[in-house]
């Protein structure tokens, strides 16, 4: 008697129920119980075929597997990581985005503005924004408030970046979760992505209806 084999197969759980008439060939259909008894068992979304080496069965057993193989199921796991393989920031751009700082700036919230001309020297533009006014290098934007002493130490209080490759709101909501707030006030160019954090917020800002975001700031919740 040849020896019979073991054979496993990974499959989702709507697949298993098509096992039946795809592994038992026509000819041996007045022996459908005992094949199936025999020579198939799902258990945990694994189908484990015994069959001889060559003949009947195992040719079922070849055409199962070739008819199965674009259909098995991706484990969650694979799942994530094909989702961070097609985002357009890493996944730790967003973690870092959770504890309040932004990837890549000079400085972070709370920083001196001292600090930031330290290092980076004389900015490229300055622009008055919401009672401060922003200092940008490159693609980075750093917000200081306005002081009544013009000797007094200004601190960051906001940084924004604005993307190169800009990501979907999709992938902002995938890696942030639900936003407190999605959209802007009424009548504004712009929607927003608003997660509050304590002692500071993160949004994400874009043109009213677009799927793209702009850009993403840190505000300090400065007082």
């Amino acid at each position: 008697m040849k020896q019979k084999q073991l054979r496993k197969l990974a499959i989702s759980a709507a697949t298993a129920g098509m096992l039946v008439g795809l592994a038992t060939p026509s000819s041996a259909s007045g022996h459908s119980e005992r094949l199936m008894s025999d020579h198939l068992a799902v258990a945990n979304g694994t189908v484990m075929m015994l069959g001889q080496k060559d003949g009947m069965f195992n040719d079922a057993y070849n055409m199962l597997a070739i008819t199965l193989g674009g259909q098995l199921a991706a484990s969650p796991a694979s799942e994530q990581a094909s989702n961070e393989e097609k985002s357009v920031m890493p996944a730790s751009f967003y973690s870092e985005l959770e504890q309040g700082k932004v990837p890549g700036a000079s400085v972070q919230i709370g920083s001196a503005l001292s600090d930031l001309k330290a290092k980076e020297g004389k900015p490229e533009d300055e622009y008055d924004f919401e009672g401060g006014i922003r200092h940008v290098y490159g693609n980075y934007h750093y917000g200081v408030p306005y002081v009544e002493d013009e000797k007094e130490e200004k601190p960051v209080t906001t940084v924004t970046y604005h993307f190169k490759e800009k990501p979907t709101v999709d992938e902002v909501r995938h890696f942030m979760g639900s936003a407190e707030e999605s959209a802007g006030a009424e009548g504004m160019e712009f929607d927003y992505l608003w997660y509050s954090k304590g002692d500071y917020e993160v949004f994400f800002e874009f043109p009213a209806g677009a799927d793209k975001v702009d850009n993403v700031t840190v505000k300090w919740n400065y007082s």
